[in-house]
């Protein structure tokens, strides 16, 4: 009966150096998927970052041409201001000849 219990004892031993191993086995294989899913959320981060960075270069272009077009508008809108108001000045310059050109005709006359 000895023997029977040292068998008995030695089968439990095995049995829980299996499960043992078996649990090894399975922590191993969770570090080794965490460690992948690790490594691609990294490079899915690197990506995003580099499309971020991309997307902020797009947009400081797109402020400065916005930039540039107020400024060229603002100058454009100055410049349609000053030839309205020389227009205006020779329409004035006009209208103040031909009354002295009439003028002038009236005393030829």
């Amino acid at each position: 009966q000895g023997g029977g219990g040292n068998s008995t004892a030695l089968v439990q031993q095995v049995a829980r150096l299996k499960a043992a191993e078996a649990e090894g086995q399975v922590s191993s294989l969770r570090a080794a998927d965490a460690e992948g899913q690790v490594v691609r959320l990294k490079a899915s981060e690197a990506a995003l970052l580099s499309e971020v960075g991309v997307v902020r270069a797009e947009l400081v272009e797109s402020e400065s041409a916005r930039a540039a077009l107020s400024a060229r508008t603002e100058l454009l809108e100055e410049r349609v201001t000053e030839l309205v108001s020389a227009c205006t000045m020779a329409e004035v310059a006009a209208e103040e000849a031909t009354a002295e050109g009439a003028r002038a005709l009236e005393r030829l006359e």
